[in-house]
């Protein structure tokens, strides 16, 4: 991946799926990119490489990064700390 270039600040959901009996982290904005973790906390830390792997999957075909449309704008939503990037 080319380094000098971050990775989108793509928002995601965490949930309790009782189907699942975990925690399931998703992000809207990334097709099929979700995770899973017996605490909300692990299920981030799960998504958070998800997002990295997507994006670098994607990069290697060539594509480009898709939009940040997903943005719960109502939970005041504002990611300036993304661990993904660091």
């Amino acid at each position: 991946m080319d380094k000098g270039k971050t990775i989108p600040k793509y928002a995601f959901v965490v949930f309790y799926s009782e189907e699942d009996g975990c925690w399931v982290a998703d992000v809207p904005d990334l097709r099929f990119c979700s995770a899973f973790g017996n605490t909300p906390e692990e299920a981030v830390k799960e998504i958070q490489t998800g997002i990295k792997g997507w994006v670098e999957a994607s990069r290697g075909m060539q594509r480009a990064d898709p939009p940040v449309i997903f943005n719960p704008a109502h939970l005041n939503f504002e990611n300036t700390n993304n661990p993904v990037n660091e």
